[in-house]
């Protein structure tokens, strides 16, 4: 054995001895998953070795994958061992030295034998003098590898963890005892390093969605600081529910805010955001009522409100709510009386105030003055609207006395169309009652509804008992079907049928006030009229024919001219 060797070897038997001392010393943490695998020593051979694993080997301070990295291998690199070896949960794992010197432990399955090691001379090469060996133990002679670790065999590689996804979500720490931790570990499994530890109340902390499996146990990724995450046993781990704390405050009217155009407001059956959403409140909702409750989860103030006009409550979270400040509303020379109509033919309603035989036109569901005004009509006439000669543009007409003036301009001048229909008490209402396209005339006479498919004089071609005598007529095209037909409103009840017939109502619900005018139309262009209401100067649209607030409000009362 030449004297490289030989040092190496004795090197080795001394290490082993202080290795062999060293695992006898225990250490007992008081944190969970805290036990090291043990190391156990063994002297080989020193040899020059090929780095064969797929992306190189890492060279570690220690054996095993708990030890800090230190150097990194790449493929086909050429590295010498020390001759000092050791087995960790059953693995094996060899001392070799870097380009400067340095001694690192790689694991063994990714090192392959290139030769007998350094300083043996070529088996082919006699020596030149008497070799100084004694001739038991000739140079070209190297000792046995014990059979049980043959340095070209590499073992089999580990299984790592399996990992996968999950729904970020909440947690607490369970099952570990007061005064006791839960590690967090730089990476699945026990080897690991600790990178924290969590207490064994810890609550409210955040997942990242991402689990591994490795030996059996569940493992889970944590935020344990607001930069910085970590893994720990998923068996210590539950779902976190906080807990409100409840208050009182006296009731108001709110706003929404702070929500995109087209975003919603999450009504929930409970504070907080684990419970289950009952509605939501559009970005532009306004006067929700509240109830008077608060509570506080999470340190987040939470409102209870009602959301409907039946008076259903829920809870929103408070920080998306203003309080209610009224517009003022200059009070006019004479109200009016609001008619929604197609004025562009672009399939979206928008309001119009008939005052004293003047229109006031506005051409989008918001706050404005008027787009178009002109004169049409005369105090006292009963206005309607309606696309009277199908063209797709809804104009301005008016009923005085049971005769029919129609005309098929947005602007001032004389009627194109006058006709007799009904009775100066009668209440008039216009739409598409065969579905060709033209708006024509109809009546509601103390519950009767009678309906005619021309614009002009002559008896009704529909005629049908629909709702009570004191009920609020109202026409739409509820279904979608391109057919107008019947509705009523009772007391913030509407009552809509899809046929122009007598029977039950094909939808039922609440909107709005009893004081309330109602109205109805198409109001975001999918082809379906839901209703409105106006109230004072202000009008209420819902794009839904259900329980529910307003979609759009906006206040609309020009000047008198």
């Amino acid at each position: 054995m030449n004297v490289t060797r030989a040092r190496l070897l004795m090197s080795g038997l001394l290490v082993l001895l202080i290795g062999g001392f060293a695992l006898g010393v225990a250490l007992v943490g008081r944190s969970a998953n805290a036990a090291r695998p043990a190391i156990t020593y063994s002297v080989e051979l020193s040899g020059r070795w090929l780095v064969t694993g797929t992306d190189g080997a890492n060279g570690r301070t220690t054996p095993g994958l708990a030890g800090d990295l230190a150097y990194r291998f790449a493929v086909g690199e050429t590295v010498e061992s020390t001759g000092r070896i050791a087995r960790v949960q059953g693995e094996t794992w060899r001392e070799v030295t870097t380009p400067d010197g340095a001694a690192v432990w790689v694991f063994a399955a990714y090192l392959t034998n290139t030769d007998a090691g350094p300083g043996t001379p070529p088996p082919t090469t006699p020596p030149t003098t008497p070799p100084t060996t004694p001739p038991t133990t000739p140079p070209t002679t190297p000792p046995t590898t014990p059979p049980t670790t043959p340095p070209t065999t590499p073992p089999t590689t580990p299984p790592g963890p399996e990992y996968g996804t999950e729904e970020p979500g909440r947690w607490q720490v369970r099952g570990v005892a007061r005064g006791e931790v839960l590690n967090v570990r730089a990476a699945p499994g026990t080897a690991n390093s600790i990178v924290a530890r969590l207490a064994h109340d810890a609550a409210g902390f955040r997942s990242t969605g991402a689990i591994a499996r490795f030996e059996g146990a569940l493992w889970r990724q944590v935020s344990y600081r607001s930069d910085a995450t970590g893994w720990v046993d998923a068996s210590f781990l539950e779902n976190y529910v906080p807990k409100p704390v409840y208050g009182d405050e006296k009731p108001a009217a709110w706003d929404v805010k702070g929500l995109d155009v087209g975003g919603a407001l999450n009504v929930r059956s409970g504070p907080g955001t684990t419970n289950p959403v009952l509605a939501r409140l559009a970005h532009n909702a306004t006067a929700v009522a509240s109830t008077g409750r608060i509570a506080t989860v999470d340190g987040a103030l939470w409102r209870e409100v009602k959301y409907d006009a039946a008076g259903h409550t829920g809870w929103v979270s408070a920080g998306f709510l203003t309080a209610h400040v009224p517009a003022p509303q200059a009070p006019p020379a004479s109200p009016g009386v609001v008619v929604m109509g197609d004025w562009q033919g672009r399939g979206v309603r928008t309001p119009a105030i008939f005052r004293d035989g003047v229109w006031h036109i506005r051409l989008s569901n918001s706050n404005g003055p008027a787009d178009l005004v002109f004169e049409f009509g005369a105090a006292g006439d009963k206005p309607v609207a309606g696309d009277w000669n199908g063209d797709g543009v809804e104009t301005v007409g008016v009923v005085r006395g049971g005769t029919w003036h129609l005309r098929n301009a947005n602007s001032a001048g004389a009627a194109d169309i006058v006709f007799s229909y009904g009775d100066a008490g009668d209440k008039p209402v216009a739409g598409d009652w065969n579905g060709d396209g033209v708006d024509t005339p109809g009546v509601v006479r103390s519950g009767n509804w009678l309906l005619r498919n021309a614009n002009s004089a002559g008896a009704a071609d529909l005629v049908f008992g629909y709702g009570d005598p004191g009920d609020k007529p109202v026409v739409g095209d509820w279904d979608g079907d391109r057919i107008d037909t019947a509705g009523v409103v009772r007391g913030g009840r509407w009552l809509l049928r899809n046929a122009n017939s007598a029977g039950a109502a094909d939808l039922d619900f609440r909107f709005g006030e009893g004081a309330d005018k109602p109205l109805a139309g198409d109001w975001d262009g999918d082809g379906v009229d839901t209703p409105g209401v106006a109230r004072g100067s202000g009008i209420h649209l819902r794009n839904r024919s259900a329980d529910g607030v307003a979609d759009v409000s906006f206040t609309y009362q020009p000047a008198a001219r």
